[in-house]
């Protein structure tokens, strides 16, 4: 059964990277800029020499493991994550669109309003800001630095997560986590995306800490990633199924149904304790507990008469409904015409899939407004970049159907399921690049392993 289930897993991860192809290759024709395959004929070459000239990185991954002691490296691969950002850091992004109410949010936070009524969006994007702020001052600088400072530390964790599977991977895939180039461009932005970055990869790495911890701390373990899975919950609420995804990690990790059960029972249990205050607080305002009241608005937003599957203002009129029931008709309203239109919401999210999956550049506008000559070079670095990796996953992928892939910890199942839900979300809703940033580290584990691990080629 397990052995099924996680065919299944690989197939379908196999069916989302090709989605990720197409997306690729059809981005520039939506976008209508036919210079957009500039980056994606530099990427298929420098993806091609790369894997001619594995064998030479493969032999340089070993000399640096040799040469270059555990702790040097970290501290290297720690302070370039600074140093790539540092631009960003003494430029921050144009404070506009989404980052405008989480900066607002953090104000009022800080000067002691709480997070008023709220309701429509998670208290986390705002609690994110806010707690930057509260340690570091209330300072354009202030997220920037600390973005920076959690990118790095996201590196070193991407190497612990995978030390124990392979140390070559893991030294490929931290030096590529810390110069990621949309992570660098977005540590100026007011955004809770970096915060993610380091908190999935967290999550898996405590998550493989209960497969070889003792009796005793898997209990500590178990309260830290119910602790963690319920602050990511509170930022990104899609984030709710990743405790029962994690219980499914358990399963095929060998432990059995009943033992799987109890530690996922264990998890919501802690989850639950960390989102019941929001929840309450929405009772209070609004007689329904909740996390956000934001579903219907982005459901209809990309999915009615009007819209181009990316974004539109249609709104039906608030009048005298509070957040939840006008969110609650917006729902309505968007799932009517999707049944009634499946052709066309077909169409619009094949559209979706090139914005979410085709490029990672699509939010550069929103940090890098009016900085027209540093918006050209990042998106040609940033996209190169995303071409790179994205086949890379693909080859992978087909390696791991056609069952060449020798030995898979359990942790990747975990990360190639989020994968797939982040797919399936974005397929009908909100196809913005920056929803896929906490992926790019699980993906350039997969190409790094793919090129000088254990599954390399």
């Amino acid at each position: 059964m397990r052995l099924k289930v996680i065919r299944i897993i690989l197939f379908i991860n196999f069916i989302v990277s090709l989605f990720a192809i197409y997306g690729i290759f059809s981005f520039p024709f939506y976008k209508e800029m036919m210079i957009g395959y500039v980056p994606v004929i530099l990427g298929v070459v420098i993806s091609f020499f790369t894997f001619y000239y594995r064998k030479l990185l493969q032999k340089y991954i070993a000399k640096c493991i040799a040469v270059i002691s555990e702790k040097q490296f970290l501290f290297s691969v720690f302070l370039l994550s600074i140093l790539v950002r540092l631009p960003w850091i003494y430029r921050p992004g144009i404070i506009k669109s989404d980052f405008q109410s989480y900066f607002d949010g953090a104000l009022g936070i800080i000067e002691g309003n709480g997070f008023g009524i709220g309701g429509q969006y998670p208290p986390g994007p705002s609690g994110y800001v806010a707690t930057v702020f509260f340690f570091f001052g209330v300072s354009s600088y202030a997220v920037p630095l600390f973005n920076a400072i959690l990118s790095g530390v996201a590196s070193i964790i991407i190497y612990f997560l995978l030390r124990g599977y392979d140390v070559s991977t893991a030294r490929l895939a931290s030096f590529l986590v810390s110069i990621i180039p949309s992570s660098a461009v977005f540590a100026g932005a007011l955004g809770y995306e970096n915060f993610l970055l380091f908190a999935f990869p967290s999550i898996l790495l405590i998550f493989t800490k209960t497969q070889s911890a003792l009796m005793q701390s898997i209990l500590l373990y178990l309260i830290f990633l119910g602790l963690l899975c319920g602050i990511v919950v509170l930022t990104h609420p899609p984030y709710i199924l990743l405790p029962f995804i994690i219980g499914i990690g358990f399963w095929i990790s060998g432990l059995s149904l009943k033992k799987s059960a109890v530690r996922l029972s264990f998890i919501i249990i802690i989850v639950f304790m960390v989102i019941a205050p929001w929840m309450y607080h929405t009772y209070k305002s609004f007689n329904k507990p909740f996390i956000s009241a934001n579903f219907g608005r982005v459901l209809l937003s990309s999915n009615n008469p009007y819209t181009d599957g990316i974004f539109s203002d249609l709104y039906p009129p608030l009048n005298t409904e509070n957040i939840v029931s006008h969110d609650e008709r917006m729902a309505k309203l968007a799932f009517n015409y999707i049944i009634n239109n499946p052709f066309r919401v077909i169409l619009l999210s094949l559209k979706r899939t090139a914005y979410m999956w085709g490029t990672d550049t699509t939010t550069l506008g929103a940090v890098l407004d009016g900085r027209e000559l540093e918006k050209k070079i990042m998106s040609l670095i940033t996209q190169t970049f995303w071409v790179v990796i994205v086949l890379f996953w693909l080859s992978w992928s087909w390696k791991a159907v056609s069952s060449k892939v020798s030995y898979l910890p359990s942790f990747y199942y975990i990360a190639l399921i989020w994968i797939f839900i982040k797919f399936s979300i974005h397929f009908l809703i909100e196809p913005s690049s920056r929803h896929h940033l906490e992926l790019i580290p699980i993906l350039i584990f997969i190409a790094a392993d793919n090129l000088v691990g254990i599954n390399k080629v």
